[in-house]
């Protein structure tokens, strides 16, 4: 014959409930041991106020991980539908910050950079000395690419013009008393 006694928390004999379920009040929260109470014992209608469990699973906090973007209802309203390239993007390139780089000259559609936004200069002429001639260029910051184009050779012999480390401030050129130049420089 099973045993329909248990003892309860004072050691009294008490009759032990093994059908259906107990009635309201009969269990209290001294009667329920720490612990004991997991997910498969909980109704899955049973509203659990947040603050009740042991992080809140509503704050951003404590999201962790990546999210597809399928996942998100408005994910292409706010981004575009185009997530792997920027065709037809626009942004401001000139904002604090900002700044497009890596591009190939082969990626620059004909007519994308107008000559009148490049900054560029072209010297006067110069004549040469023999000794390194420091031409301001007034660019700002140091050019890119320095262009040496002779203009007058006095002896119709080879000429030899060579170019020293340019700054932001000077071109800096040595070319032979027998000639003169035109320098450009971006």
């Amino acid at each position: 014959m099973p045993n329909r006694l248990t003892r309860d928390a004072n050691g009294n004999l008490v009759p032990k409930v093994t059908i259906g379920g107990l009635p309201d009040g009969v269990v209290v929260n001294a009667d329920i041991a720490d612990n004991s109470i997991t997910n498969v014992k909980i109704n899955s209608s049973a509203g659990i106020a947040l603050s009740k469990l042991a992080s809140d699973p509503v704050a951003r906090a404590n999201h962790t991980g990546s999210q597809t973007a399928s996942t998100i209802s408005d994910f292409d309203s706010v981004v575009g539908s185009s997530t792997a390239t920027l065709t037809n993007k626009t942004f401001d390139a000139n904002g604090t910050g900002n700044s497009i780089s890596n591009i190939e000259n082969a990626d620059l559609a004909n007519s994308t950079i107008e000559a009148g936004k490049i900054s560029y200069f072209k010297s006067t002429e110069t004549a040469g000395t023999g000794a390194e001639a420091d031409i301001a260029h007034g660019l700002g910051r140091t050019p890119s690419l320095v262009i040496v184009v002779p203009t007058e050779n006095t002896t119709g012999n080879t000429l030899d013009i060579a170019e020293g480390t340019h700054d932001g401030t000077n071109v800096k050129v040595t070319a032979p008393a027998t000639c003169k130049f035109v320098v450009y420089a971006l």
